[in-house]
C-alpha cells in the first residue's frame, strides 16, 4: 500500500511538471517582446538557395504585395556602406487590423534591421549599411497580431538631405542601362531614386541637372512625396498632376534639366517635406552624372507681375474717373 502511494505522488508531480513546462512553453511564445523576436523561423520556412536568386530590387521602385497572415515574401537588394536609405511601407493595411512588419537581413541571413510599428500603421525607418552587400527585405504579415490580408507597398530610397550650406550637389551613377524594342534592361540598374527633404530649404529653387556620357539617354522625374494620400499615389507610369512634379526627357548623350521652388507649387504644396526624384536610363549604356543647385527666390520678384497687374487696374481706374469727370463738365 505504501509503495502505491508513493508511485502516484511520484506520477501526480510528473503530470504537474509537464503541464507546467506547457504551461510555460506557450506563453513565452505569445509574450515574447514584440522588439526582439524573429517573426518566422525563416530556416524552416525558406528555401536559402531560392532567396538568394532573387533577381536584385532597384532603388526607388515601389513593389507592392498582399500576404495571407502569416505569410511572407523577400525582396533583395544592393546597398553600399555608410549610404543612407530610407525605407517605406504603406498601402491598404494603414489604417486597419492588418499588420505588415519589415526585417532587414544581411547576406548571411543574420537580423540588422526591424520596423515592427503596431497593426495599421505604416513603417518607415533609415538604414545605413556598415559594409557594401547583398541585403535582403522580409516582408510579413505578421502571424502574431494581423488578423487581415491587405496591400503593402515597399519602396527602398538613398537619403539625400538639402541644405542651404551646400547649394550645389554631385552624385554619380554608374552603369547605368536603358532598353529598348529588342532589349529590356535589369530593374536594379535602370532606375534609381532618391527621396530629398527640402523641408528646410523653403522659397528655394531647386534645379536638377543630369549630364549622361554620350552612350545613354535619360529621364528624369520629381514626385510629391509629402503625405501618406501622396506616396499612395506614387508611380512612376502616372501622370497625375496631383503627384507628378516634373518630368523631362533627352536624346543619346544630351543633358536633362528640371526645376521647382519648394513651397511654391501652389496653395496645397506649402508643406514640402519630401521630394521624389527618380533618374530612369531609357537607350544605351553609360553614366549618369547628377548636379542639384539650390538657388534662394525672393518674394520681390516673385510678385512682380501681381504688383505690374494691380498698376495698371489703377491706371484705368484713374482714366475711367477722369473721363466722367470731363463727361460731368
Amino acid at each position: 500500500m505504501k509503495n502505491k502511494v508513493i508511485l502516484i505522488i511520484c506520477l501526480l508531480l510528473i503530470t504537474s511538471l509537464n503541464n507546467s513546462s506547457l504551461v510555460t512553453s506557450i506563453t513565452s511564445k505569445y509574450n515574447e517582446p514584440r522588439k526582439t523576436f524573429h517573426l518566422l523561423d525563416i530556416s524552416k520556412k525558406v528555401n536559402l538557395n531560392w532567396t538568394k536568386e532573387l533577381e536584385l530590387a532597384a532603388i526607388g521602385l515601389p513593389y507592392t504585395v498582399s500576404l495571407p497572415v502569416g505569410n511572407l515574401t523577400f525582396f533583395k537588394y544592393y546597398l553600399y556602406a555608410n549610404k543612407t536609405y530610407e525605407i517605406f511601407l504603406y498601402g491598404g493595411f494603414v489604417n486597419t487590423n492588418a499588420d505588415y512588419d519589415v526585417i532587414v537581413l544581411d547576406s548571411n541571413f543574420t537580423k540588422v534591421k526591424e520596423l515592427l510599428n503596431d497593426p495599421g500603421v505604416e513603417e518607415h525607418d533609415s538604414f545605413t549599411p556598415k559594409k557594401t552587400d547583398i541585403y535582403f527585405f522580409e516582408i510579413v504579415n505578421n502571424p502574431y497580431t494581423s488578423e487581415a490580408q491587405s496591400y503593402a507597398t515597399l519602396v527602398v530610397f538613398e537619403q539625400l538631405d538639402l541644405s542651404t550650406d551646400k547649394n550645389n550637389v554631385e552624385l554619380s551613377l554608374n552603369n547605368m542601362v536603358g532598353s529598348n524594342k529588342t532589349y529590356t534592361a535589369p530593374v536594379y540598374n535602370s532606375t534609381y531614386g532618391f527621396v530629398m527633404n527640402v523641408k528646410e530649404i523653403k522659397e528655394y529653387k531647386v534645379t536638377i541637372i543630369a549630364d549622361p556620357t554620350s552612350n545613354i539617354a535619360v529621364e528624369v522625374s520629381l514626385y510629391e512625396y509629402t503625405s501618406y494620400l501622396d506616396r499612395i499615389k506614387y508611380s512612376l507610369d502616372s501622370n497625375d498632376e496631383d503627384i507628378l512634379i516634373d518630368s523631362s526627357s533627352g536624346k543619346i548623350g544630351e543633358t536633362v534639366e528640371i526645376s521647382f521652388i519648394v513651397g511654391r507649387r501652389g496653395y496645397e504644396h506649402k508643406n514640402d517635406t519630401s521630394v521624389v526624384l527618380f533618374i530612369k536610363a531609357i537607350r544605351g549604356y553609360g553614366n549618369i552624372t547628377l548636379r542639384i543647385l539650390l538657388e534662394k527666390t525672393t518674394i520681390e520678384i516673385d510678385i512682380l507681375p501681381y504688383l505690374a497687374t494691380v498698376g495698371l487696374t489703377i491706371a484705368i481706374l484713374v482714366i475711367i474717373a477722369i473721363n466722367e469727370e470731363k463727361i460731368r463738365k
